[in-house]
């Protein structure tokens, strides 16, 4: 009889210990569910947030594709109002430049820009009162830039095209990038291309430019075609252009540029001399600018020369006001015919050079 009360004693503790591991596995079980539906719901919160960011990338605008390599789209707009008491007041479309740059290689790249503003005009040929012959007048094409630039090493280049010449330190300055409404007298082109012009021309050449620490420069051989732009030359010459810049280190918030340029070609048909020489200063202190260009022209046996002494002052991140005097005398053998300029300007900029008012 003792022996069967061990022995149901026994049975009964195996039976209240499976109890307690049954009831201690049912709620690891309960843990478990409770931590899948976390994970799902999680999961379903994940995949809820990336269906909608697919959806708004579909609706997003897409990028421009580029058949080949990589490719920059830009421009340049500018508008003039102008007030004269010997003209008619006038409001005009100045520049519509729409530029395209792209990457064929890393050392390959290309860049063309048209100007939708410029206004075709026609050269007529009149002989004994009737005309003869029409041509379009070159000036007015609205190609201005086209070339291709091989790099030759990271500070070294070589462009081919056509493109503004290395000449002044103002006329390769983009429009955008001008302390003033308009570039000097020796410049722009109320001189024309052939008038003693100096600098912000475009020709149809080869060049070899160069950045090192310090110093810049750029030589090159062009048509020097004059208005003859995008068209092939009606002589064998060349004109033989350069430009140098010495950028010496200064201070922290302090720049310096010293240069000179100059070009040298008997490039007309008739093997008329045509010659350039000009030297360029730039400082920069804090809001302070001076900057100052002397140049000398030859054109046949007309010599004309002039320069401009400029200073500029930027009062905070919206304004600048600028002062500049120039002088032009379009012929050393005409007696009091130079001409002598002061502006006072002032420039609001609503984003950098990238919006701005000029006055």
């Amino acid at each position: 009889m003792r022996r069967s009360v061990w022995t149901v004693a026994w049975l009964l503790g195996l039976v209240i210990s499976g109890g307690s591991a049954l009831a201690q596995g049912a709620g690891e079980i309960a843990e478990l569910k409770r931590a899948i539906a976390d994970l799902q719901k999680r999961l379903q919160e994940i995949e809820d947030k990336q269906k909608q960011e697919t959806e708004q990338r579909a609706k997003a605008p897409q990028p421009v594709a580029a058949g080949f390599g990589k490719i920059k789209i830009g421009g340049l707009m500018q508008s003039w109002y102008s007030t004269d008491s010997e003209a008619a007041d006038s409001v005009r479309l100045r520049r519509m430049e729409l530029s395209l740059s792209g990457e064929i290689t890393p050392k390959v790249t290309w860049r063309t820009m048209f100007d939708t503003t410029k206004v075709l005009g026609l050269n007529t040929t009149t002989a004994g009162g009737n005309v003869t012959s029409v041509a379009v007048n070159a000036a007015g094409n609205v190609l201005q830039d086209m070339l291709i630039s091989y790099a030759l090493s990271p500070e070294l280049a070589l462009d081919v095209g056509q493109y503004k010449v290395p000449m002044s330190m103002e006329g390769l300055r983009s429009s955008s990038e001008l302390l003033t409404v308009e570039r000097a007298l020796f410049n722009t082109g109320a001189l024309g291309i052939r008038a003693g012009r100096v600098g912000d021309v475009r020709d149809v050449g080869a060049q070899l430019r160069g950045k090192y620490p310090g110093v810049e420069f750029a030589v090159g051989l062009f048509n020097d075609g004059g208005p003859r732009q995008n068209a092939t030359d009606d002589n064998d010459q060349k004109a033989l252009l350069g430009r140098l810049v010495h950028k010496p280190r200064l201070p922290d918030g302090q720049t310096l540029q010293l240069g000179l340029y100059g070009a040298e070609g008997d490039t007309t048909a008739a093997r008329t001399k045509r010659n350039r020489l000009g030297a360029e200063l730039s400082y920069n202190n804090g809001p302070q600018t001076l900057e100052l260009e002397a140049v000398r022209a030859d054109d046949a046996a007309v010599r004309s020369d002039g320069g401009y002494l400029l200073y500029g002052y930027r009062l905070n991140d919206t304004w600048q006001v600028v002062a500049r005097y120039e002088q032009w005398d379009p012929s050393k053998a005409v007696v009091n015919d130079r001409e002598r300029d002061y502006l006072l300007g002032a420039t609001y900029f609503l984003k950098g050079k990238n919006a701005k008012l000029q006055l």
